[in-house]
């Protein structure tokens, strides 16, 4: 058995005003980071982006698990920047709130009313799983945080996935 232990774990505080690359964009701290808690209660006040990724999982044979949990808290209003993947599977659980997921070669993340008429709602509960080579985004056009919590695989499957629960 393995536990991760938040102080274990990193956190990222992105702020959707700057472009991306831009200087203080995204912010990634190691979650034993002095006054981490602090830092992430100011982000939310500031209605910044919080991540907290749980990474380089390591098999009880050493070798590293090929998935990522990526644990996203999005700010009201904010639409995340289109992206699309190549060489992994992305899965994501609205945990709390609602966020508008769609997929578009064309629009952009300033393009709100289109991505809330072409989108689909996803409410606490639903699942999403995104394509991994069409382009897309999430975008929260609430009032309210939503939570989302995402898994990112190795996009190489096998054939059957077999259930192995035991008594």
């Amino acid at each position: 058995m393995h536990i991760f232990r938040k102080e274990a774990l990193e956190a990222a505080v992105i702020d959707p005003q700057k472009r991306v690359d831009e200087e203080g964009q995204y912010i990634r701290y190691r979650g034993d980071y002095p006054n981490l808690e602090r830092i992430l209660t100011q982000a939310r006040a500031d209605n910044m982006e919080i991540r907290r990724y749980v990474e380089n999982i390591v098999a009880e044979d050493g070798g590293v698990i090929p998935l990522k949990y990526v644990i996203t808290e999005v700010p009201p209003g904010h639409v995340q920047p289109f992206h699309s993947h190549t060489n992994v599977d992305e899965i994501n659980l609205i945990s709390a709130g609602e966020v508008y997921f769609i997929e578009s070669e064309t629009l952009t993340e300033q393009d709100v009313g289109s991505i809330r008429e072409q989108g689909t709602l996803l409410r606490s509960g639903d699942a999403v799983v995104s394509s991994s080579d069409k382009r897309h985004t999430v975008a929260n056009l609430s009032g309210a945080y939503a939570l989302l919590i995402g898994t990112i695989s190795a996009k190489e499957s096998a054939a059957e996935f077999k259930p192995d629960w035991r008594r």
